[in-house]
């Protein structure tokens, strides 16, 4: 069973909430909701989304990251993304995940845009 699988029932049932109440709620059937929790099948980012919003926890939550407890063995340095320091990657998206719901699909649809004027002066 995968975290997220592990995490979501033991949400659902600390909540008091049935796997029925959970689906109407996300807008997926009740065997939807059986499927993530047997992690036979995994949701798409939105539903994760209306998943931590319905259950008022963190994004991380869900996804079963939590700090490690164990002691380093020296601090490690942030893996850099694509050249972009790893502060500056959390930065832009944890600023992306707070914005509604129809401004994240703006900035998806902007940076689409972005991407194909780079793909057509790259020809």
């Amino acid at each position: 069973m995968s975290k997220f699988a592990e995490v979501l029932k033991d949400l659902r049932v600390v909540h008091n909430v049935t796997q029925s109440d959970l689906a109407m709620a996300l807008g997926v059937s009740r065997s939807t909701v059986g499927m993530y929790e047997l992690g036979e099948r995994e949701p798409d980012f939105e539903t994760l989304e209306a998943i931590a919003d319905f259950f008022n926890v963190d994004m991380n939550k869900i996804l079963g990251c939590t700090g490690s407890t164990a002691p380093s063995e020296g601090k490690k340095e942030p893996v850099p993304y694509n050249g972009q320091p790893a502060d500056e990657v959390t930065e832009l998206v944890s600023s992306f995940m707070s914005l509604s719901k129809q401004d994240k699909q703006r900035a998806l649809d902007y940076l689409s845009l972005l991407e194909n004027q780079y793909k057509a002066r790259s020809l």
